[in-house]
């Protein structure tokens, strides 16, 4: 994998985002999802995340089996997977991890009771597992 070798080196977080966008835009969003404004970039020395917020009509088992699937055929592995709750409450969130070398990619359901505005999450990020509850 030409991307991980390069990782070894120490990127910049500018030169990683360029490379995150590329694997981004090979994961196509679920038929049926729609982007809610425009993808979030952005990068420091030594991070970087592409992110979207989605609407949908797909719960969380078809979103789950869709990632799973469009991510293996991207070379991606399920790496982690926890439920999430809004201060305390559950909403029937879940966060679920898939990792690619030092890359990561996050879907986050809402839950089927949020109320956020948005479905689900999707992010690609390097550098950031701490924030986002990967592994580290």
């Amino acid at each position: 994998m030409a991307f991980a070798g390069r990782l070894m080196s120490k990127p910049h977080g500018s030169s990683v985002l360029k490379a995150l966008e590329q694997e981004y835009e090979q994961v196509r969003p679920p038929p049926g999802a729609r982007l809610l404004g425009a993808l979030s970039r952005t990068n420091k020395t030594s991070q970087a995340l592409v992110d979207g917020n989605y609407t949908t009509s797909a719960r969380y088992p078809e979103l789950r089996s869709y990632y799973d699937n469009e991510l293996a055929r991207h070379g991606w592995t399920p790496c982690g997977e926890r439920p999430l709750k809004d201060w305390f409450t559950d909403l029937g969130g879940v966060s679920r991890t898939y990792c690619k070398g030092e890359l990561r990619a996050h879907l986050q359901y809402a839950g089927e009771r949020a109320n956020y505005g948005w479905d689900f999450d999707f992010n690609m990020s390097w550098g950031l597992d701490p924030l986002f509850g990967g592994p580290g």
